[in-house]
């Protein structure tokens, strides 16, 4: 059994170390799993150094990060939490047990039940209140945090939940995702929630109005994601060593490939149409030697009269 612990990051770089260091490594075979927003800070060196594996997402977006994360995870089973020590990571080998033993497909972890003081602002609070009293009206849910960032989930579930959300309302999406389908055996589970090491980035009232509305558009069906899949993907892995790993090649060439496939594609059809030109403006000249030849009697009549009444005709179809 394979576990990938799967962290988004931006500017984390005074707690992602002690985050990964708080990590059990020895219950499982295990990855971490980083997935950063481009840092300006040092998150990259200081992940890498702790053998972590990085993704680099130039896309913006909370949820954007955790669909590129899950995509180059290799683990079988994700576990999911923040960068900035606020999530219980010893509480990682208890939740993986109990995700088998009781064979679980999805577990979300409340925060709010055994949250630690000084953990969340009274705003914050209020606005996950609100959140989850609409998360659950909304949708027939009996959930006690609809915001909780902490989540263990057997990865074969991800061709059965189908997020859109590439912002901070696809904690709540997922959630609804995975507990309204009946195929899935979904459970809440209470854990411990610490104050944070470093700048808090949510935004109380701008990110709690987008995630309210969002959830009113989830329900009538009008979400739609801010990055299509079709469009190039703006995912590289750097491993260990912080040298690009096999899928930021394959990227670069499979750009690389398409432009020359595009390339000698639109040369063929130039070739193509040139030939088929050349046919038609030769065209004319075998109907008139063929109507020449036919009418024997007056052939010196014929080949004065006819190319310069009816050849310039012939020439102007074929223009058009």
């Amino acid at each position: 059994m394979k576990v990938s612990v799967v962290i988004p990051t931006l500017n984390e770089g005074k707690s992602i170390g002690i985050t990964i260091d708080q990590i059990p490594k020895d219950f499982a075979n295990l990855e971490i799993v980083i997935v950063d927003g481009l840092s300006k800070d040092d998150t990259v060196e200081v992940a890498r150094n702790k053998s972590a594996r990085v993704v680099m997402e130039t896309r913006k977006g909370y949820g954007r990060a955790y669909k590129s994360g899950f995509a180059s995870a290799r683990g079988d089973i994700i576990v999911t939490m923040d960068g900035d020590t606020t999530y219980p990571a010893e509480e990682i080998p208890a939740l993986v047990k109990m995700l088998i033993d009781e064979n679980l497909d999805f577990i979300t972890c409340d925060r709010i039940t055994k949250m630690e003081q000084g953990a969340m602002t009274a705003t914050h609070k209020f606005g996950n209140w609100v959140l989850k009293v609409g998360t659950n009206m909304l949708f027939g849910m009996e959930l006690k945090d609809s915001q909780s960032g902490m989540w263990v989930f057997r990865k074969s579930i991800l061709d059965k939940v189908h997020p859109v959300s590439d912002g901070m309302p696809f904690s709540e999406e997922l959630k609804i995702e995975a507990f309204k389908n009946k195929n899935l055996k979904c459970k809440e589970v209470s854990v411990p929630y610490r104050p944070r090491i470093g700048e808090v980035k949510l935004n109380t009232w701008g990110d709690g109005m987008k995630n309210l509305t969002f959830l009113m558009k989830k329900k009538t069906g009008k979400v739609e994601p801010t990055y299509k899949e079709e469009e190039k993907k703006g995912t590289a892995d750097i491993n260990s060593k912080g040298t690009e790993d096999k899928s930021g090649k394959g990227t670069a060439d499979g750009r690389e490939k398409g432009t020359a496939d595009i390339s000698r594609k639109g040369t063929e059809e130039k070739k193509e149409g040139t030939v088929k030109t050349e046919e038609k403006k030769d065209a004319p000249k075998i109907e008139e030697t063929q109507k020449t030849e036919e009418k024997k009697p007056d052939a010196s009549v014929q080949s004065t009269s006819h190319p310069s009444s009816k050849g310039p005709q012939e020439t102007e179809k074929t223009k058009e």
